[in-house]
C-alpha cells in the first residue's frame, strides 16, 4: 500500500452480526484493485488505523483544536 491507496471491506453477516471477511486494496490514483487482505489483515489494519486516529485526535486537543 502507499499513500493514495486505501481499501474496500468485505463484510457478511452471522446470527443477527455483522463480520469483516476482508478487504480489497485499490491504488487511489489509478482506483484499480491491486490486492487482497484477509479478515485477520483487515482487523489489524483497522487497529492501527483507530491507533493513529486517536492519537491525531489526542494530540490536536493539545494544541486547543476542535477535532470531531
Amino acid at each position: 500500500m502507499n499513500e493514495t491507496s486505501y481499501a474496500v471491506q468485505s463484510l457478511e453477516t452471522s446470527n443477527k452480526s455483522v463480520l469483516v471477511s476482508g478487504s480489497a486494496i485499490f491504488d487511489g490514483k489509478t482506483n484499480r484493485q491491486f490486492g487482497t487482505l484477509s479478515a485477520r489483515q483487515t482487523t489489524g489494519m483497522n487497529f492501527f488505523a483507530r491507533v493513529q486516529n486517536e492519537r491525531h485526535a489526542h494530540a490536536a486537543g493539545r494544541r486547543g483544536e476542535n477535532f470531531a
